[in-house]
C-alpha cells in the first residue's frame, strides 16, 4: 500500500508544478534530493514490512554469494555497460528532444501534449515489467511478491525520472 501511495505521489508533483507554473530552477535540487532520500527511506521500509522471512533469507544467501571474484568482474562490466547507454542515452536524448520540438513547430502542437505522449511512450518498460512480474509470480503462486515488485519498479523509475534525472538536468542547464 505504501508503495501505491509513493507512486501515486511522484506522478501528483509533476502535474503540480505543471499546473501552477512552478519555475523550477537551482533552487528546487536541494528539495529534490531531500525528497528522494526521503522516499527512498519510507520504500526501503515497506518493504521490510511486505517481505517475509523466507524471501529475506533468500536475500541474505544472495548477499553471501556475491562476495566472490567473478562477480567483481560481472559487476564492472555491468558498470561498464551502463556508462556507455549513459553516454548514449544522451546524446539520443538530445536528437529526440530536438526531433520533438521540430515536430511541434511543424504541425503546430503544444509542446505539452508532446511532452505527455513522450511520458507514456517511455512508460511502456513499467507496464512490461509489470506484467510480466504478474505473470511470471502467478505461475509460482505468489502473487503478493509480484506486486511487491511490479510497484517497487514503478516507484524506483518515478523517483529516478523525478528527483535525481530532473536534478541533474537543472544543473546541468545552470552551469
Amino acid at each position: 500500500m505504501m508503495d501505491i501511495v509513493l507512486v501515486l505521489i511522484t506522478i501528483i508533483i509533476p502535474i503540480f508544478v505543471l499546473e501552477q507554473h512552478i519555475q523550477i530552477d537551482i533552487y528546487a535540487v536541494p528539495l529534490f534530493l531531500i525528497l528522494f532520500i526521503f522516499f527512498i527511506f519510507l520504500n526501503s521500509r515497506a518493504h521490510k514490512i511486505y517481505l517475509d522471512t523466507d524471501n529475506q533469507e533468500i536475500e541474505n544467501n544472495q548477499n553471501k554469494n556475491s562476495k566472490n571474484s567473478k562477480n567483481r568482474i560481472k559487476t564492472f562490466k555491468y558498470i561498464m555497460i551502463l556508462l556507455i547507454t549513459g553516454v548514449l542515452l544522451f546524446f539520443i536524448g538530445e536528437l529526440l528532444g530536438n526531433s520533438l520540438e521540430i515536430l511541434c513547430n511543424f504541425f503546430n502542437i503544444p509542446e505539452t501534449i508532446i511532452g505527455i505522449l513522450l511520458g507514456i511512450i517511455t512508460s511502456v518498460p513499467e507496464l512490461i515489467t509489470f506484467f510480466e512480474s504478474q505473470r511470471y509470480y502467478k505461475q509460482i503462486k505468489d502473487e503478493m511478491l509480484g506486486v511487491v515488485e511490479a510497484t517497487n519498479n514503478l516507484l524506483t523509475s518515478n523517483i529516478l525520472n523525478l528527483f535525481i534525472i530532473q536534478t541533474i538536468g537543472i544543473l546541468i542547464t545552470s552551469i
